[in-house]
This record gives C-alpha cells, sequence and structure tokens, in this order.
C-alpha cells in the first residue's frame, strides 16, 4: 500500500509541473501579445490660419431662363452654324481628299461645299445634306486633281451660314 501511495504522489507532482509547465506557456504567449504601442498623436490646433473664406458677390453662373428639350444638350442649342473640321485650316491637302463638318442650321437641309483656286475660280462644288434639327455631320470626298496653284479656299455654307478655310495643295 506504500507503494500505491509514493505512485500516487509522484503522479500528483508529474501532473503539477507539467501544469505549471503549460500555465507558463500561456502567460508567455499572452503577455507578447499584448498591445504596447503608444496612443496615436492628436493633431495640431495651433500655427494654423484660422480666417474663414469670405463668399464673392461676383459669381458669373447664370441660370438660362428655358431649358433645352428632352434629348437635345443647351450646346446643341447654343452651337448654330457651320464648321469645318478636316482639313484642318492652312493645312496642306493631297488629292484627292476628304472634307468633313458639322452644321446646326434651322433654315436649310443641304450644305454647299465649294473649293477655289488663289484667284477665285470655282475648282469644285457639291452639294450635301444636313438635317437641321440638331447638330449633324457631312463628309465628302472632293475626288479632283491637283489645281495648278499652291492653295487655295474651301467653304461650307448653308442659308445664312457659311465658313471657310484656306487650304494648301501638295
Amino acid at each position: 500500500m506504500k507503494t500505491n501511495y509514493v505512485v500516487s504522489v509522484i503522479v500528483l507532482i508529474v501532473v503539477l509541473l507539467i501544469g505549471a509547465f503549460f500555465y507558463t506557456l500561456y502567460k508567455n504567449r499572452s503577455d507578447n501579445n499584448l498591445d504596447v504601442s503608444p496612443p496615436p498623436l492628436s493633431s495640431p490646433t495651433e500655427g494654423f490660419n484660422t480666417t474663414s473664406p469670405t463668399p464673392s458677390a461676383k459669381s458669373t453662373v447664370t441660370t438660362p431662363v428655358t431649358q433645352p428639350a428632352s434629348g437635345e444638350s443647351e450646346a446643341q442649342i447654343n452651337a448654330v452654324g457651320i464648321s469645318i473640321f478636316e482639313p484642318k485650316n492652312q493645312g496642306a491637302i493631297t488629292f484627292p481628299f476628304k472634307v468633313a463638318g458639322y452644321g446646326n442650321m434651322l433654315e436649310s437641309e443641304t450644305v454647299t461645299l465649294k473649293l477655289t483656286d488663289a484667284s477665285g475660280l470655282v475648282i469644285f462644288q457639291t452639294n450635301t445634306a444636313c438635317k437641321g434639327e440638331s447638330i449633324c455631320e457631312f463628309s465628302v470626298l472632293f475626288d479632283i486633281t491637283k489645281p495648278q496653284d499652291s492653295y487655295g479656299i474651301l467653304e461650307a455654307s448653308s442659308g445664312s451660314f457659311s465658313t471657310s478655310i484656306k487650304v494648301n495643295f501638295n
């Protein structure tokens, strides 16, 4: 019986030692996970300009009296006229060449394109359709041979609107 008592005490001591070992491991692990970083610094509140901005009475924003119709932008309504975007003004062209532009003419559905030489002689003239309710694009191929002059004037007109650009013949 004495042997059982000794074995029981030894088993109890071993269990206590193993428990103490695991408790030490747990304690060290939880101590290492503590957040010891310093708290965030507060924002400085001194040394800044504290004047508040004054609202300006010179506002240039204007509100239109009437709004554009549905599906049309204000740019479409205000951009009445005709413009050529190809070829560029004073740009060099090779023959044949394409003339492209846009128009927003309320009074006519036809754009007349005319190319004249330096002396004003009409080299080529044609008409193309361009509807008048909103901005429309036009594109025409000028399939002609190169004139003798070094430059000419390309004009696009429709009703009371017209525009012209100088083109250099290559």
